[in-house]
């Protein structure tokens, strides 16, 4: 029975020598076995004593994933150890997870709020804003799905501002139109002021979104427009093996140039870590970045930019705590050439019962060599389904 086994193992190994382009076809497979590092590092120490086992079972799994923004795997196991595909994420969530450790949960405006969800699975979301140096605003946010119209089966989400300079919009999101993607149309109306990023529609405008993910390749294509311009975003990422490139451009319908606004980069996503290396306002930054989870309740980040045109640098560093279930504590510390000023900010959580309530404290410092001065600081609640 053995020399039936080392055989069909025999075989195996040559119909995978076959197949490897470091290496011509050799005889017998051994050979190659012992000389190609990839079988040698891979084939004979992995399948060996998985063929030799009574247990062995070959067993495939794979197929597509859904459109996400975040690089996903599908598993194709052969006795009983995963090969991992890859669906990349779209170029906008490169860098996304460090991103986030720098800016979620540090409102620096004093808030109240609160989330409710339906049995059926509607939320809705009302706030009340307080800001230091603007009016006192409200915010109201809801997301409904809708179920009884089969292909057409989607989301309507809402969200409308009580001040002009905040973006109100309306879209619906259609889920079953595409197999592994989706459709949204939806409009937006803003009365920006300069310092917004939307001086090409400064009073709103309507958009139709398409994505399309699957393995190894993922889309995003969106109109914008407001009747007098339109502007078309497209976005592609392609990967493999844990590693994604991509890049979004905006096209300008009626010019007649070549496209100047687009960035490109790559992101590689480790078993605990992700890092990522993207270039930022039309090429004008490269944005490094990294992000890892060195403990079940610990993460930690770094983000290093520089200035391609104008000379700049910054560099920023962030950690996340979860001190127990009810408490988490962030802070990061940003430093940037030509400044003698080191940004500290730091943003405490803890949940309280019987009220359920989600507190939150925001707190930003400008630490000198002369000196402490204490920056923004906002304080949060938030009552309901948090």
């Amino acid at each position: 029975m053995v020399g039936y086994e080392l055989v069909m193992f025999s075989s195996l190994l040559r119909r995978l020598c076959d197949g490897c382009k470091s290496l011509p076809l050799l005889s017998p497979c051994l050979l190659p076995a012992a000389v190609c590092s990839v079988c040698a590092g891979f084939v004979l120490p992995f399948l060996y004593p998985t063929i030799m086992s009574r247990d062995f079972r070959p067993v495939a799994t794979a197929g597509p994933t859904s459109a996400a923004n975040v690089g996903s795997i599908v598993s194709t196991t052969v006795g009983g150890a995963p090969r991992l595909s890859f669906t990349p994420p779209l170029f906008g969530s490169f860098g996304k997870k460090a991103k986030d450790l720098f800016k979620k949960k540090y409102e620096f405006e004093h808030q109240l709020k609160v989330l409710n969800t339906t049995a059926d699975g509607k939320a809705i979301e009302t706030s009340v804003v307080f800001p230091t140096d603007k009016q006192v605003r409200g915010v109201f946010k809801s997301a409904v799905p809708v179920r009884s119209l089969g292909q057409l089966n989607g989301t309507f989400e809402s969200e409308f501002h009580t001040v002009a300079e905040k973006e109100s919009k309306t879209s619906y999101k259609f889920s079953n139109l595409i197999k592994g993607g989706f459709v949204k149309v939806g409009i937006t109306g803003v009365k920006a002021d300069s310092k917004n990023d939307t001086a090409d529609f400064p009073e709103g405008w309507a958009t139709v979104e398409a994505e399309y993910s699957q393995e190894y390749v993922g889309g995003n294509v969106a109109v914008r427009t407001n009747g007098q311009k339109t502007l078309v975003d497209a976005v592609l990422a392609v990967g493999y093996d844990n590693l994604s490139v991509g890049g979004k451009a905006t096209i300008d319908v009626a010019s007649k140039q070549a496209p100047q606004d687009y960035n490109f980069g790559a992101e590689y996503a480790g078993a605990d870590y992700v890092a990522s290396a993207v270039t930022e306002k039309k090429r004008s930054v490269l944005s490094l970045s990294y992000f890892q989870q060195i403990a079940k309740a610990h993460t930690v980040g770094a983000q290093a930019s520089f200035g391609l045109v104008k000379p700049s640098r910054s560099l920023q560093f962030g950690t996340d705590y979860r001190v127990d279930p009810d408490t988490t504590v962030r802070a990061f510390a940003k430093v940037e050439a030509g400044k003698d000023t080191t940004v500290l900010a730091t943003a405490v959580e803890h949940k309280l019962y019987k009220p359920n309530v989600l507190l939150g404290v925001a707190a930003e410092f400008n630490i000198s060599p002369s000196n402490v001065t204490a920056g923004r600081m906002g304080i949060q609640a938030t009552l309901g389904d948090f």
